[in-house]
């Protein structure tokens, strides 16, 4: 997290005006705090309080890569057992150079 491109801690207070920037996951979110919220409050109140700078083109882009993430993401990627053994039977059988 930055506030007004200087690295900082998230409970760092914030004021009227100040830009800050989180990185999250592949996009950089840019916010100018509009008015600080002393309390914990819904996500609706929230979106009030701050001006969402961040470039849709950037957005659009993060988006297109998660999606190409989630579809290119091998699900059930650990092997059973057996089928751990037979790729060990395989891998060892390769590399005695095939001798039977």
């Amino acid at each position: 997290m930055r506030v007004g491109g200087v690295e900082v801690k998230a409970s760092r207070l914030v004021r009227a005006g100040d830009l800050v920037e989180v990185d999250r996951h592949l996009l950089v979110h840019r916010l100018r705090v509009l008015e600080p919220i002393a309390n914990r409050v819904g996500a609706k109140l929230v979106a009030g309080a701050a001006e969402d700078l961040t470039p849709e083109e950037e957005v659009r882009a993060a988006r297109e890569e998660a999606a190409r993430r989630r579809e290119n993401r091998v699900v059930g990627a650990k092997p059973s057992k057996r089928q751990r053994r037979a790729m060990e039977a395989f891998l060892d059988e390769v590399r005695r150079g095939g001798e039977g």
